[in-house]
């Protein structure tokens, strides 16, 4: 009879130790950090979907009985417009979920919520996240924490890959159409010169400003993302001779879209 009973105990242990845990964040790149801590460990759902605007996605009914099921949000905490509209919101569907803001400890530039294009701030993300993780799942602490130094030394590795090839480049100036990579540019002192301002479409003066401007730096690369059409990026790297670099603010693979912007800055 002990015997069974501790068959059926290891069983049940086997079990749980399996059983993935719910949790919600709300764009695709907090998903990916937050699989690389929680692993197979983490069932990860995610609001804004491949392709949506944050700014202006509205989410569906499915996705929000999807979220009423976690037992944590992750949210970017930067005054994202999605967070500002629907947070509150979701958070009511279940007011058991815990509420983690992973921009604890982060300065906030005005006007541009994208603290995730930052090695520096992804440190301080990753470790929010794997706080909030722990949180609400104790049994699985040691498993978080031991992911957790791996992705911080891939950082930290990759910070000084990026320090060394970008230490010259100080003061350069790069052309974007949307202002998303502020934070990039703030760490290893470039200067993000957006086509963009606001929502509004750039009209014939604010293009003609832009190729002034790159003609007057030698500017040849003109940075867009997947999520805007790029006309105007396109007619502004015909008038300089340059070329257009599609990056992904919102990829899934957030160190992928860092080295792409590295390589567009050593073009």
């Amino acid at each position: 009879m002990k015997k069974i009973f501790i068959i059926l105990s290891f069983l049940c242990f086997l079990i749980y130790s399996q059983e993935k845990i719910n949790v919600s964040t709300t764009i695709l790149p907090y998903a990916g950090i937050i699989e690389d801590i929680g692993k197979e460990k983490v069932n990860v759902i995610v609001l804004v979907p491949p392709g949506a605007e944050p700014h202006t996605y509205e989410p569906k009914p499915l996705q929000l009985k999807e979220v009423s099921k976690s037992l944590i949000y992750f949210k970017v905490g930067s005054n994202i417009e999605f967070e500002s509209l629907y947070l509150s919101k979701i958070s009511k569907l279940n007011k058991n979920m815990k509420i983690c803001d992973t921009s604890r400890g982060i300065k906030i530039l005005k006007e541009d919520p994208h603290i995730w294009i930052s090695l520096k701030n992804l440190k301080i993300i990753t470790k929010n996240i794997l706080e909030g993780l722990c949180g609400v799942d104790k049994n699985n602490e040691k498993f978080y924490r031991e992911n957790f130094e791996k992705f911080i030394k891939n950082l930290e590795q990759l910070d000084k890959e990026i320090t060394e090839k970008l230490k010259d480049k100080k003061g350069k100036k790069f052309i974007v159409f949307h202002p998303a990579f502020g934070y990039f540019a703030q760490d290893y002192g470039l200067i993000q010169i957006p086509i963009q301002l606001g929502h509004a479409e750039p009209g014939p003066k604010d293009i003609e400003r832009i190729i002034k401007t790159a003609k007057e730096n030698k500017i040849k690369i003109v940075i867009t993302e997947p999520q805007f059409s790029p006309k105007t990026a396109n007619i502004i790297a015909k008038e300089i001779k340059g070329k257009v670099v599609s990056i992904d603010p919102l990829s899934k693979d957030i160190i992928e879209t860092i080295k792409k912007l590295k390589e567009a800055m050593c073009e």
